[in-house]
């Protein structure tokens, strides 16, 4: 089984320093403490994190995990915006639409989501 996180811990120019992924902010994203270690703020002006393409791993392709995913991390909205998605990206979204957190998969599977 992998493991893989997203420390937010460093950040150089628009670049989140990661060994195994090209993490790059747009628009803005600023690093601010959080939860665990550092979070980033995301303040509704068109900001956003991305992780280039992962379609050749699980993360990326759903067909590719044979064990299942596991997916979390903290949110602290100050308000839902509508259609504001929180984290999206092939097969995947989370986003929240009528004032609910809603989730959407690419890939008809067993779901369990605990909110």
């Amino acid at each position: 089984m992998t493991h893989i996180s997203f420390p937010l811990e460093v950040k150089r120019g628009n670049v989140i320093v990661h060994p195994d992924f090209n993490v790059v902010t747009h628009n803005g994203v600023i690093l601010v403490p959080g939860k665990i270690g550092n979070g980033a703020s995301l303040e509704g002006g068109g900001e956003y994190i991305t992780i280039g393409d992962q379609s050749n791993i699980c993360m990326g392709n759903l067909s590719l995990c044979n064990h299942g995913i596991t997916i979390s991390f903290y949110v602290f909205p100050r308000r839902l915006l509508h259609n504001g998605h929180v984290l999206s990206g092939g097969p995947y979204s989370v986003y929240s639409k009528d004032g609910r957190v809603s989730i959407d998969l690419g890939y008809t599977a067993r779901l369990i989501v605990n909110l």
